[in-house]
């Protein structure tokens, strides 16, 4: 696995070594602190930088999640975009699970399953592996991290955890909508799953 520093994640992001302490601070790229020093997972940079907007923000959290849940997705590129836009509608932090807690989480009330778990409930022919997409309620994480998260800001998650502030997600039942899935694979860097998703969505 390809590790960056501080210096290399930001000259490939194009961004001060400020920015990249807050992307780190923010779980939006991952990495390692030893000593005083960063290894940052390369993986994650590429990731980022795949879904940041070239111009303007993106929306703030409420906005996102309205355009989201009322998106019209018809292509893998238009998820892309939507992705991009809304990116700050949920606070994404990459977890180990002990493998053996996985499907307790999974089977945890306080959680939504997005990503493959997602697609699989609606009939999406995706294939289930690492890492687990899901959402919590701001509420539920300290809980919900004590009980499952043996490492948190990791390099090589195998869950990905969404933390949302506003209660929009209340009104599902243990599972996002296709949309939402659809979105967070496109986010992961999961196009296979994705084009499958989309393909179900139809």
């Amino acid at each position: 696995m390809q590790n960056f520093t501080v210096s290399n994640a930001a000259r490939v992001l194009g961004v001060s070594d400020a920015q990249v302490g807050r992307l780190l601070s923010r779980g939006e790229i991952l990495g390692t602190k030893w000593g005083r020093s960063w290894m940052i997972d390369a993986a994650s940079v590429h990731r980022y930088a795949s879904t940041r907007p070239e111009r303007g923000r993106p929306y703030l959290p409420e906005r996102a999640w309205t355009e989201l849940l009322d998106g019209d997705v018809r292509t893998l590129e238009s998820a892309k975009k939507l992705a991009v836009l809304c990116r700050r509608r949920a606070e994404r932090h990459g977890v180990r699970v002990i493998p053996g807690f996985l499907d307790a989480l999974r089977k945890d009330p306080r959680v939504l399953l997005s990503g493959v778990d997602a697609g699989r409930k609606f009939k999406a022919m995706v294939t289930l592996g690492p890492p687990m997409d899901l959402y919590l309620h701001v509420n539920d994480v300290e809980k919900v991290f004590k009980k499952y998260v043996s490492a948190n800001h990791v390099t090589d998650p195998n869950v990905i955890i969404r933390v949302v502030e506003s209660d929009v997600l209340q009104q599902f039942e243990h599972h996002v909508p296709l949309i939402v899935a659809l979105v967070d694979l496109v986010a992961e860097g999961d196009y296979r799953s994705a084009k499958e998703v989309l393909n179900a969505m139809k």
